[in-house]
């Protein structure tokens, strides 16, 4: 239901009212895990992320138009491990004192990449050869 004004009016029973598109989510809003509140609470805790990346390119001249280009890109020059912490279980460093793992890596491992690029986490090394002409 909404008024010739622009703003919102009470849809039943503790509906969002006011200017707000959801008061519910802002200033109001009673945190059950970390992020669901917006910016306020989107704190990230655990090492710092660190990946350098490299490219080196040579090209040799054949002939008046042509040439041809060696290319290396270098994924994670450094091979810096880059650990989830807390990752999708609470249970990814053990962390259990008295055990035979403390300190090793659980159900999680080194940071990976799950997106599109396909980044397994360690070094990558892409050559490439072309011919310009």
């Amino acid at each position: 239901d909404t008024l010739n004004n622009g703003y919102g009016t009470t849809f039943g029973a503790g509906g969002p009212q006011g200017r707000f598109i959801a008061p519910a989510g802002f200033g109001n809003c009673i945190s059950r895990s970390v992020g669901d509140c917006g910016f306020n609470n989107l704190i990230m805790y655990g090492p710092s992320f660190f990946k350098f990346d490299a490219t080196l390119s040579k090209k040799f001249k054949w002939g008046e138009r042509r040439n041809i280009e060696f290319r290396t890109t270098i994924l994670d020059v450094l091979n810096a491990p880059n650990f989830r912490v807390g990752g999708f279980g609470a249970d990814v460093v053990n962390l259990n004192v008295g055990g035979a793992t403390f300190g090793q890596m659980g159900n999680g491992s080194a940071y990976q990449d799950i997106s599109t690029t396909n980044d397994n986490g360690g070094r990558q090394i892409d050559l490439m050869l072309r011919i310009n002409f």
